[in-house]
């Protein structure tokens, strides 16, 4: 989906991993602060100083105060760490927690 028709739109489709490309960190950030929007809000981590297991502790622990609610975690500059965590990220989503 298009970054513009994204912005426009007022829900997002479900999945368990969304990836946002591009080279406009200004249209990045609108997109971010938009799907925290539409998900609910959202931990933030730095990709290119996490390890496997840091987002999977993230994704794997529920909140105290949203019982039902999914865990949502960004993570900004992720190119490094999607490379080197692909297969997991593959498995993730075929059988997401």
């Amino acid at each position: 989906m298009h970054v513009f028709e994204f912005l426009e739109s007022n829900d997002v489709p479900q999945g368990p991993l969304y990836v946002l490309v591009g080279s406009d960190r200004f249209l990045q950030q609108m997109a971010w602060e938009r799907l925290e929007h539409l998900l609910g809000g959202a931990d933030r981590l730095a990709g290119g100083s996490i390890e496997w297991r840091d987002l999977a502790d993230r994704l794997h622990t529920r909140s105290l105060f949203d019982q039902g609610a999914a865990r949502v975690v960004l993570v900004d500059d992720a190119d490094s760490f999607v490379t080197a965590h692909r297969e997991r990220l593959e498995a993730y989503c075929s059988n997401p927690s």
